[in-house]
This record gives C-alpha cells, sequence and structure tokens, in this order.
C-alpha cells in the first residue's frame, strides 16, 4: 500500500486543484499530505524492501531457500550450517566456527558408520571360517597376484584418516565458486558427488528441509496432499510419521 502510494503521489497532488472535488471533503485530507509525507514514505518503502522480497522467496513453491526466522542460538547456528551447505550463499559464512562444527559433524558421523559396520560384520560358519573360499583368478592375475597383493597393501596403508578427507574436502568446497541463485542446489550436488562425496551426503540433510516450514509444521501439515515436492527428500521414517498424523 505504501508503495502504491508513493508511486501514485503526483497523480494525488494532481487531484488536489481538481474542480470537482473543491468542496468535498475529500479535498481537505488530501491538502494535508505534503511532500514530507511522500519522502517518508519512500524512505519506508525502500527500508522495508528487503523483508517484503524475503518474505516472498520463503513462501515461494519452487527455489526455497532456508528459514530466517531465528529462535535461538541453536537455531541460528543451523541455519548458518544451512547457508554453508547451499553453494549459492556459502561465500556469505566467514564464520570459521560453522566450518569447524560442520567439520566435526561429518567426522563423528562417519566414525559412528564405520564402528556399526565393525558391529555387523558377517558371521561364518566354522568350515567357512578354517577354510575360506578363494576367489578364482584369471589368467591376467594369476600372472600379476604379487604384484597386485603388493599394491593393496600399500594403498590400505596410504589410506587418508577421515578427519584428513573431511577438512580436504571441505577446503575444496570453499574454493569452488558461488552459484547464481537460479541454479538448482540438489543438481549441483548431485554433479559433484563423486568429487565431494562426503559433504555431498551431508548437503542432504539440509536441503530436504522446506525454508517456509517450522518443525512441527513439516510433521503437522496436510498442504500438498502431505508430502510436496520440495518436500520429496525427506527420510522414509518422516513420510510415514506424516501420513500417520494426517489420517489421525
Amino acid at each position: 500500500m505504501m508503495e502504491r502510494f508513493a508511486e501514485q503521489y503526483a497523480a494525488v497532488q494532481a487531484a488536489t486543484i481538481d474542480p470537482r472535488i473543491k468542496q468535498s471533503a475529500e479535498r481537505k485530507r488530501l491538502e494535508t499530505l505534503s511532500n514530507d509525507d511522500h519522502r517518508k514514505a519512500e524512505e519506508f518503502v525502500r527500508t522495508m524492501k528487503p523483508l517484503y522480497t524475503s518474505s516472498l522467496c520463503v513462501s515461494a513453491d519452487e527455489s526455497p531457500t532456508c528459514s530466517q526466522i531465528f529462535w535461538d542460538g541453536d537455531t541460528w547456528k543451523f541455519l548458518q550450517e544451512s547457508s554453508a551447505m547451499d553453494p549459492r550463499f556459502k561465500n556469505r559464512i566467514d564464520s570459521d566456527e560453522i566450518w569447524c562444527g560442520m567439520s566435526n559433524q561429518e567426522e563423528v558421523g562417519l566414525l559412528l558408520d564405520s564402528d556399526a559396520d565393525d558391529e555387523l560384520e558377517p558371521i561364518f560358519s566354522s568350515d567357512e571360517t578354517l577354510c575360506p573360499k578363494r576367489p578364482r583368478l584369471t589368467g591376467l592375475e594369476e600372472l600379476f597376484e604379487e604384484e597386485d597383493r603388493a599394491l593393496k597393501s600399500v594403498t590400505a596403508a596410504e589410506k587418508t584418516p577421515i578427519p584428513e578427507r573431511v577438512q580436504r574436502e571441505i577446503q575444496l568446497y570453499r574454493k569452488l565458486a558461488a552459484v547464481p541463485t537460479s541454479e538448482d542446489t540438489l543438481a549441483w550436488w548431485w554433479k559433484r558427488r563423486d568429487s565431494l562425496p562426503l559433504l555431498s551426503q551431508l548437503s542432504n540433510s539440509y536441503l530436504c528441509i522446506q525454508a517456509s516450514s517450522a518443525s512441527r509444521e513439516r510433521v503437522c501439515s496436510t498442504a500438498g496432499d502431505t508430502i510436496s515436492r520440495d518436500g520429496s527428500h525427506i527420510l522414509p521414517e518422516q513420510v510415514d510419521m506424516q501420513i500417520f498424523l494426517q489420517k489421525n
């Protein structure tokens, strides 16, 4: 409304000299408007324009970004991490604390996965343990069996530690050029899933969250037949939860 007033101010001024409203009560109301009111209206529009545009972006269905509602420190940190994982806005995050937190989070996740794999090692029978079956080698593999065995041992010894792998990917990711806001973030990460495998996996936990929804709203909302197009990357457990809440 204020933007409309600023645009139509000249027409309003012209209306004050219209003889058709010379004796009308509206003339007195229009005469009270001054150039100072017009200046204040323009300043108000300029001040509120970023907030208005942000609200439209968050409410959009095609390319939502992270929510700009800040409740507490944990939420602020999460939003900063989400922006860091978005290649469109990663250059806006200068805090080393955010990048270190993401590095630690990825390292812990990888260590937990490796521990789980160790616990879920296949259980062989006694016969299989005593006499494991040796895979049949091809003629070429038989000729270079010793060289292949030596190569595998060297590769295992030179295996990069998890913290170093994470730091290497973060440094590589931060050196990449930012992309325009019109770029599809999920498609961008999908193309780099081979060069940045660890961060690509971590990005899914952030980019699957809808920008215009809070936690409870995402679970309880029935808009878009429970699962909207933008929420199609959520976990199967969360999908079951939403369907259950909708039916009950």
